[in-house]
């Protein structure tokens, strides 16, 4: 009886952990509904393509990705917001979501995805125009200077400030100051 005990408590545990966790999120629809309730986590978007969903009664609500605009998710005190953005040649499908990192004039969106080298994260920045531009980190240093000197063009001051090591903190920075340019 002691070893089925521990056979029992070793399988829900097991099975436990790989069980999706609901969190405090919102979705957004095309028609701009905002649906505020709990959604599964990790891997928010089933392989189907559905977004499982629940509304503040615990309703489970499926929800196919194409009819999603954006989503949100609370995480260990940490908001995540996504939005979904149309890409042309890159790893994923032309549509994908995207996490949300910095808002402005530009905005920021990162990409990360699993490879047998490890994590690649990619960065892509949107300008109000629709103009979006891929920074690839690992790549090649003088191609990213390129693509942030034609994405912040009309700012003189950030491109002076191109130079040295581009890493996350010092694109952000660089965006955020194009962001408060006195230009618009």
């Amino acid at each position: 009886m002691k070893n089925w005990s521990f056979l029992i408590l070793f399988l829900v545990i097991v099975f436990s952990s790989f069980a999706q966790k609901k969190l405090p999120g919102y979705l957004v629809t095309y028609s701009g509904d905002t649906l505020k309730g709990l959604i599964k986590k990790p891997g928010v978007l089933d392989p189907e393509g559905i977004c499982t969903f629940y509304d503040s009664t615990e309703k489970k609500i499926k929800i196919q990705f194409e009819n999603i605009f954006g989503y949100g998710y609370i995480e260990n005190n940490k908001q995540s917001d996504f939005q979904k953005l149309k890409l042309k040649g890159d790893v994923f499908a032309d549509t994908t979501f995207l996490e949300i990192i910095l808002k402005g004039k530009i905005s920021v969106f990162m990409s990360e995805y699993f490879s047998k080298d490890g994590t690649r994260t990619t960065y892509y920045l949107k300008k109000d125009g629709g103009n979006i531009y891929t920074l690839g980190f690992g790549g090649v240093e003088i191609n990213k200077r390129k693509t942030l000197k034609k994405a912040l063009a009309e700012c003189a001051t950030v491109i002076e400030k191109i130079e040295g090591p581009l890493t996350k903190t010092k694109v952000l920075e660089l965006v955020n100051e194009y962001n408060n340019c006195g230009f618009f």
